[in-house]
């Protein structure tokens, strides 16, 4: 069986290029590493990807890694190894990719989820501004076929119509989206808005995805670059169980 901390053992920080742009879709990255899992199957570790692994809230990215040679290799899951980020996949012609190769983002997937994870910020806002109060976040998941925002405690008697109403306000207002990043000490003065700083890991900074004029979330995640680009959001429902209440939605 193979361990993805051995696969990542002794391996440079990856470069996240998806971090700086989300919207790309093809580049040339440099093949760390090949550990084979199967004849065909395997693990993948390259020096930059545009490839967001599963975690923060949304699934993984798939695609295809494509060598000069011709060799092709279909990226399956992405996962996390510390700051190593390994492809899981299938060898699907030629041979296992080496040196300079070409990423190719699986897009449609990909820009659903841009949506669904800057609907769940909107929702975010729109949860503070009808319920108020000290709220903390509790999980989320940000992607098809339904998104939802977790909060510990009880919301109380919270119309999904008032939700869905503040966040397709905010959607329909074509506010800029946009990322910056902050040193630890600045992390409290450049929030807004934000559940889930009791979640964060002690980190030197910190990416923080700003919906403008509405809040300030730190965020490893990708997002669209203005909120027109979600389409309309519908609350699917509200949950509440075992002292968690969870906000489901959709984008359409």
């Amino acid at each position: 069986m193979v361990r993805l901390e051995e696969v990542a053992e002794g391996c440079p920080e990856t470069t996240r290029l998806y971090l700086e742009d989300a919207y790309l879709r093809e580049v040339e990255a440099e093949v760390i590493r090949y550990v084979p899992e199967t004849k065909k199957s395997g693990y993948l570790v390259l020096d930059a990807t545009i490839f967001h692994p599963k975690g923060g809230g949304q699934p993984s990215d798939t695609g295809e890694v494509v060598a000069s040679d011709g060799s092709r290799f279909r990226v399956r899951k992405v996962l996390e190894a510390g700051p190593v980020v390994v492809h899981y996949g299938q060898v699907v012609q030629g041979d296992p990719p080496t040196g300079r190769v070409r990423l190719l983002l699986d897009w449609e997937p990909r820009y659903q989820v841009m949506r669904y994870h800057t609907a769940g910020h909107v929702l975010d806002h729109a949860v503070l501004s009808v319920v108020g109060g000290d709220l903390r976040s509790a999980s989320a998941f940000h992607g098809p076929p339904e998104g939802y925002i977790e909060f510990e405690g009880e919301l109380g008697a919270v119309d999904p119509r008032a939700l869905e109403a503040e966040a397709n306000r905010v959607v329909g207002e074509d506010r800029r989206v946009y990322a910056i990043w902050v040193g630890k000490e600045e992390l409290p003065g450049k929030v807004k808005g934000a559940f889930n700083l009791s979640r964060l890991p002690d980190l030197p900074r910190y990416r923080v995805v700003v919906i403008e004029g509405i809040n300030a979330i730190p965020c490893g995640g990708t997002h669209v670059s203005r909120t027109g680009e979600v389409g309309k959001v519908r609350v699917t429902g509200i949950d509440v169980s075992g002292g968690l209440s969870r906000v489901r939605y959709r984008v359409e």
